[in-house]
């Protein structure tokens, strides 16, 4: 039972020195994903108001 939790300090010590050392390629990771999410979510609601505008003007004819 002791091995066992020492193994899983262990890991769990490598998995927080591992965030440690990559936590600014992580923040660089999230700070892209975020961006691209924002990019995407503008881009679909331009589009979606360009296309009912469009709607409206065929309606309108």
């Amino acid at each position: 039972m002791a091995h066992k939790v020492t193994f899983l300090n262990r890991v769990s010590g490598s998995v927080a020195s591992f965030f440690l050392r990559h936590q600014l390629l992580l923040s660089l990771v999230c700070a892209v994903g975020v961006f691209v999410l924002g990019l995407f979510t503008y881009w679909f609601i331009v589009f979606s108001g360009f296309f009912v505008s469009v709607q409206t003007i065929y309606a309108g004819f």
